[in-house]
């Protein structure tokens, strides 16, 4: 089996677990404005899925304009996505309890209480901690010392509706050499719709030779109670695991433990594919089509990412080697007589018009529905 990387390992193998695409990189990205790392992945930021396990925030749809966090600036001729609810966001506190875990399948885990000695030196005075252990030739674990808070926006009729219109818009922003020029591949643009966030967290890939018959690793959360945080890992042959940890182990173990919830475990969204150019293009003139796709705690199915740049100047020849589950083009349909064959169900296609005309399409057909 080829080697992969520890993202691609540590996605795929928690994906299944229903809480929606999980992040190698939780962090926000601290290049950015204090009010976003402040705050972090939130619903309604519009995005990249980078291919090392990260994502690349670029505005949030529900925010002004001149909000602080879009000292980065927004798409022209930007308009926010209105709510009319007085509560949009349901907000679930302790989603995932203190002291608990992700785990992929076949991976057991017992508490340990841990004394301060040669194998853990930087716990002063000992503490707490987690034995994971499994037959399994990989695994991917999430430890949350301190728990996490689940935010999911209610009406995402709203937000399908919003990305439809504006798909085109966000792409040529994004990747053209007259924005931002950041070359993003088709599909991994991203609406998120909702988040799991946390203070603190630990979080390892582990991949060993299918001759060994189990192995362990130790997550050691020391002197919570004094306002420190460490994680410590203990293997047999390090090269088969990777681990990261927020604070990080060079972190000041006086320093104030963190209250802030800005660490964006998981991620529910809209990823967001367009055709630049199609036959529906010439059938229907000013048509161009717009594919979503739900990336929730249901489907468990990860985004499809394309090997070209929407608007860019660039053209990838193949997807990048380190992209986690990515490969492939998208799948392409046809039309005969008045039915759209060969595509993926319920793929959704719109103009730039707010008086649209959506495609909904099963495997077979398709019906035109317009919005007025």
């Amino acid at each position: 089996m080829p080697e992969q990387h520890a993202h691609v390992l540590y996605t795929k193998l928690l994906l299944s677990r229903g809480h929606g695409y999980p992040l190698w990189t939780p962090e926000p990205d601290y290049s950015l404005c204090s009010a976003y790392i402040g705050r972090g992945i939130c619903v309604g930021d519009v995005g990249i899925i980078r291919d090392d396990g990260g994502f690349d925030f670029i505005f949030n749809a529900f925010l002004e304009a001149d909000d602080p966090v879009h000292e980065g600036g927004v798409p022209p001729n930007f308009s926010p996505l209105r709510t009319e609810s007085p509560n949009p966001i349901r907000t679930i506190y302790f989603q995932h309890p203190r002291d608990s875990s992700v785990r992929s399948s076949h991976v057991s885990v017992k508490s340990l209480i841990m004394e301060a000695s040669a194998e853990v030196p930087s716990i002063a005075g000992g503490g707490a901690g987690f034995e994971f252990t499994t037959s399994k030739d990989q695994a991917a674990v999430l430890v949350l010392p301190q728990g996490g808070t689940r935010f999911d926006r209610k009406n995402l009729s709203s937000m399908r509706k919003y990305a439809l219109e504006h798909a085109h818009e966000w792409y040529e922003y994004i990747n053209s050499p007259n924005y931002l020029g950041r070359e993003a591949l088709n599909g991994s643009l991203c609406f998120v719709t909702g988040c799991d966030k946390t203070a603190t967290w630990g979080l390892a890939a582990m991949s060993k030779p299918s001759d060994t018959r189990q192995f362990s690793i130790k997550f050691l959360v020391g002197g919570l109670s004094e306002g420190r945080i460490a994680l410590r890992s203990s293997w047999s042959t390090q090269e088969w695991t990777d681990t990261r940890t927020y604070p990080d182990q060079d972190t000041d173990m006086d320093a104030p433990l963190p209250v802030r919830e800005n660490q964006g475990v998981f991620i529910r969204s809209f990823t967001i594919s367009v055709r630049e150019k199609s036959r529906i293009t010439k059938i229907l003139p000013g048509f161009r089509g717009v594919q979503l796709a739900e990336v929730s705690g249901k489907s468990g199915n990860p985004p499809v990412i394309g090997s070209k740049a929407p608007y860019s100047n660039q053209r990838h020849d193949s997807p990048p080697v380190s992209a986690p589950v990515w490969t492939g083009n998208m799948i392409r349909g046809s039309i005969v007589g008045n039915e759209l064959v060969s595509m993926v169900p319920s793929i959704m296609f719109a103009t730039n018009n707010t008086k649209s005309i959506i495609f909904r399409c099963s495997c077979r057909s398709v019906s035109l529905t317009p919005i007025w």
